[in-house]
């Protein structure tokens, strides 16, 4: 999963202030497990797709639920379930989401 951290604007900046606070509430003492994608090395910039675990827990799908983040472009094994995520977060206005009309 891609995460984007260089706001442009002031709302991105918002939302990333919102994700990174989430995300240090729900993990701050948690054990996690970070895992590379088994079917690519890395996305079209170079960088490692990563899954975060805790436990059986993805926490990549709650960034995506949430609205936090946002589907990588390019091909992952986990692309349909977090498409999955990405679009209960459009439907419901979360995060990037919040001011965006979507069809269902």
């Amino acid at each position: 999963m891609y995460l984007n951290t260089k706001p442009v604007s002031s709302r991105d900046y918002d939302d990333h202030k919102r994700a990174l606070q989430s995300t240090k509430a729900q993990l701050e003492y948690s054990v996690v497990t970070v895992a590379t994608d088994p079917q690519i090395e890395s996305d079209s910039d170079g960088l490692p797709q990563m899954y975060v675990y805790t436990g059986e827990w993805l926490y990549n799908t709650q960034l995506l639920r949430s609205g936090y983040a946002r589907v990588a472009d390019g091909e992952f094994s986990r692309r349909a379930e977090f498409e999955r995520k990405q679009q209960e977060a459009k439907q419901g206005g979360y995060g990037l989401w919040k001011n965006t009309t979507t069809a269902a």
